[in-house]
């Protein structure tokens, strides 16, 4: 069983599950979140970067924001948190 609780997420996982199957819901999320959090860490990486700090110290920022336990039990666990975290660096 998989819950939701914002509205863009419910969205974009009930139009993928009708193209692809609705039993794939929960898969498909699993596979967003992970990418979602995969993209804010690369774009963390990006800023720590161009803020002058060498490869180094911003890859080390990168894998503690991956590596992190709260990052992993929210990718993992179905919560929508790094698709907002994604966006939020972004912007």
């Amino acid at each position: 069983m998989l819950g939701t609780t914002t509205p863009l997420l419910t969205l974009i996982l009930g139009a993928l599950g009708a193209l692809l199957g609705a039993q794939r819901i929960p898969l498909i999320s699993n596979v967003m979140m992970i990418l979602a959090a995969g993209g804010a860490a690369l774009l963390t990486q990006s800023l720590v970067r161009r803020l002058g700090y060498g490869w180094l110290p911003a890859t080390l920022v990168m894998a503690i924001l991956c590596f992190h336990p709260g990052m992993l039990w929210m990718t993992t666990g179905g919560m929508e948190t790094p698709l907002v975290l994604l966006l939020m660096a972004a912007g």
